[in-house]
């Protein structure tokens, strides 16, 4: 799901910004702000943002979610290849 940024209780400290694999998020007046269209949903700014500010709306309140993104978390957290090749990492894999 896409997250939502409470920009009241945002303090700008960068630190969902900077964990962002995409960088969809980007500072703007001192509050971070998302550009949807670059946002994986991988969920790591709600996770890192300190304060709460990021929040994941539930699945089931809305239908027409985009597919979980665990594969992107995976390639991300583990620097691993696709899951279904056998988890092989991305240096073994150059050579």
């Amino acid at each position: 799901m896409i997250p939502i940024i409470d920009r009241e209780l945002c303090t700008g400290c960068g630190a969902c910004i900077e964990i962002c694999p995409p960088r969809a998020l980007v500072m703007e007046q001192e509050i971070a702000r998302l550009e949807e269209e670059f946002c994986e949903e991988c969920g790591f700014c709600a996770a890192e943002c300190s304060v709460g500010a990021i929040t994941i709306p539930s699945r089931s309140a809305h239908a027409d979610a985009k597919p979980n993104r665990l594969r992107v978390l995976y390639q991300f957290a583990f620097k691993m290849d696709d899951p279904a090749t056998g988890w092989v990492p991305r240096a073994a894999a150059r050579r």
